[in-house]
């Protein structure tokens, strides 16, 4: 048996030379490989790194069409055609005066319906009133002269009231809008008659006419251009009742006071 096993090894070692010969030659063959596979994979990598730059420019683009508020720009408008150009303009030259006035229509009657709403609903046209009993209240309490306190009826409207005292005396002033919509200043004083007459009316101011009620007698002056009034001379005051309204609204409130 120890014979034979150096038999065998005497085989193996002299086929150890072919076996070693044989592993170098593999070597080789796999060292004369690696530049082609190198190269194979350098040439791969390339098409790679192109690929990935093609889809980076696109997205890039995509990205240039987002605005910094996150909104996508929206595409350009493409031009409408001549044919489709023409179709437009033959369907606008087709409309009649009747669709023209059913168009104005539909755009009048919502804001007659406003304004009917306004007027009749909210009252819009009536006047804005003021208390006017403070300020009479007042030039009442000062007893300077009598106070003339007008009684009217729901058709005349007070909108406003002063009461002025200065070194020429005082003076109480109240507006009215009347029943036909027109202002009415009533003005009772104690200033000179002339002077207040100079200064309300005009410097030429001359009496045209008389009115007479309650026992006294009013006298009827022309006014600024379109107004007129009447006046009261009385020993401690005078009072003028002025406005651009007919003689009828100026006597209604002449006989008014009290």
């Amino acid at each position: 048996m120890v014979g034979t096993g150096r038999e065998a090894l005497r085989r193996i070692k002299s086929r150890k030379p072919e076996v070693v010969g044989t592993g170098r030659e593999a070597l080789r063959r796999i060292k004369s490989r690696t530049p082609e596979v190198v190269g194979s994979g350098s040439v791969a990598l390339r098409r790679i790194r192109s690929c990935m730059r093609e889809v980076v420019g696109t997205g890039g683009e995509a990205l240039r069409r987002i605005s910094q508020d996150g909104r996508v720009e929206p595409a350009e408008p493409e031009a409408t055609p001549p044919a489709a150009a023409d179709e437009n303009l033959g369907r606008r030259a087709e409309r009649t005066p009747r669709d023209m006035a059913m168009s104005l229509a539909v755009l009048l009657i919502p804001i007659a319906l406003i304004l009917l709403f306004y007027r009749f609903v909210l009252s819009g046209d009536t006047p804005v009133t003021v208390d006017i009993a403070p300020t009479i209240q007042e030039a009442q309490s000062a007893k300077l002269f009598p106070i003339a306190v007008p009684s009217l009826g729901d058709d005349w409207h007070a909108s406003s009231a002063t009461w002025q005292r200065t070194a020429a005396g005082a003076t109480l002033r109240i507006g009215y809008v009347d029943p036909d919509q027109a202002p009415v200043l009533l003005i009772e004083s104690n200033v000179d008659s002339q002077a207040l007459a100079r200064t309300e009316l005009t410097a030429s101011a001359a009496p045209i006419d008389r009115f007479a009620t309650g026992g006294r007698t009013w006298q009827l002056y022309p006014g600024r251009p379109g107004e007129q009034a009447l006046v009261l001379f009385d020993p401690d005051r005078t009072i003028i009742i002025v406005g651009k309204t007919k003689a009828e609204n100026l006597q209604a409130l002449a006989t008014a006071l009290s």
